[in-house]
């Protein structure tokens, strides 16, 4: 008599990251397996200095295991233990969670499609572009694309370089693709980061003091891009 087959859908918990990753980010990997109950999870790690690369040796390690999801699970972020059963109940081609940029303006990552959502906390709302670090995608996805999946590009007109997560964005609405976030989840989820202040630098102790606050901030070279 053989055993039954565990239909369950496989997921590639997937981590690009340097040489060194957050003890808290390890702390939430080690639940986010123990957690696991509507897939199973198999785990790929790509160590490069170049992001993009990495996220490319994720999705190649992901199609080597057969599975049915990627997760990306980037070393800087920490997530609940249940964040993968969660999204996948959703059943959308891409779905994850936003969370805070870890410089000035300090905002939430990403764009809602709608204009109407951007004030929203909690729920499940369709995203123009999301971050890529606590993202979980259909593999069905990559079958649209044509390698490398993920890339970076110039931005000539505002002298800056677009990042992988807002192309990989475009190029998934392009094919017919919805990306969705999930608030409430997000509300769960931190981007970790550190400050480096020198007691003579009092220009960034102030800037800090001052966003610890809740003041505005502005970025004249970007205003033209935020713009439109």
């Amino acid at each position: 008599m053989t055993a039954p087959q565990d239909l369950r859908p496989l997921v590639a918990i997937c981590v690009p990251c340097g040489d060194r990753v957050h003890q808290e980010f390890m702390q939430c990997i080690w639940a986010l397996g123990r957690g696991a109950r509507n897939h199973r999870q198999g785990l790929a790690s790509a160590q490069s200095s170049i992001i993009v690369n990495g996220r490319n040796q994720c999705v190649a390690a992901a199609q080597e295991m057969k599975a049915d999801y990627l997760f990306f699970a980037d070393s800087d972020m920490t997530f609940p233990y249940k964040i993968v059963d969660a999204l996948l109940a959703h059943q959308k081609d891409i779905v994850g969670c936003t969370y805070v940029r870890r410089g000035p303006p300090f905002d939430n990552l990403g764009h809602t499609k709608r204009e109407a959502d951007m004030k929203k906390t909690s729920g499940l709302v369709e995203m123009s572009h999301m971050p890529t670090g606590l993202l979980l995608i259909n593999m069905k996805v990559f079958e649209k694309f044509k390698r490398p999946y993920f890339r970076l590009e110039a931005n000539e007109e505002y002298e800056i370089t677009n990042g992988e997560d807002m192309i990989f964005s475009r190029m998934a609405n392009e094919r017919g693709f919805s990306i969705w976030c999930d608030l409430d989840l997000s509300m769960e989820c931190a981007h970790l980061y550190q400050y480096a202040l020198r007691p003579n630098d009092l220009a960034v102790r102030a800037q800090v003091e001052h966003y610890k606050k809740g003041g505005a901030f502005e970025m004249p070279n970007l205003k033209k891009a935020a713009n439109g």
